[in-house]
């Protein structure tokens, strides 16, 4: 459990916040990894956080905009051998809850959904050894670009559409 000072979009002009007062945050998250076959990984993760606002007016309120539940699972298979080895593909599922449309928990929730992510990469350390820690990457979050309309104390805007994110790296 936390009390943190926090802040919330003001419910006159969504682009400013307002200080909102103490809020108490409580919950766990678990996640499990494992590795099926070679190459091929799976993880899977919860999130419960209960956030209520502590004081003013909505005082035992849950705060907007934040799921009580959140779920993801990611495949992950990596080629270790043959004309593939080094490249590698992911796919991924986001839930994330329904979440409250205004402070005093009044206005219809936000529903629930999911999103989809993936990536590829790939190992030069495979095809060859003198570039052993270089790997490039692209991961795309909401492949779909689902853009739902969501509500936050009396206003609405569209949830972040597909962002496609590249990297080079060197591990040494």
């Amino acid at each position: 459990m936390a009390e943190i000072q926090g802040v919330t979009s003001d419910a006159t002009n969504v682009n400013f916040q307002v200080q909102s007062g103490e809020m108490e945050s409580e919950g766990f998250e678990i996640q499990a990894t494992a590795s099926i076959v070679d190459g091929l990984s799976l993880v899977a993760s919860y999130t419960y956080l209960d956030l209520t606002f502590l004081e003013g007016d909505n005082e035992g309120n849950l705060v907007t905009g934040i799921p009580r539940h959140q779920f993801s699972l990611w495949g992950n298979y990596e080629a270790v051998s043959g004309p593939l080895d080094g490249l590698g593909f992911g796919l991924g599922a986001r839930f994330l809850g329904a979440t409250e449309g205004n402070g005093a928990n009044t206005q219809p929730e936000n529903g629930a959904r999911i999103l989809i992510d993936a990536s590829a990469s790939y190992d030069f350390g495979a095809a060859d050894q003198r570039l052993e820690g270089v790997r490039a990457q692209v991961n795309v979050n909401n492949l779909f670009d689902k853009r739902d309309a969501l509500c936050n104390n009396g206003c609405f805007y569209r949830e972040q559409g597909r962002q496609v994110i590249g990297s080079l790296r060197y591990r040494f």
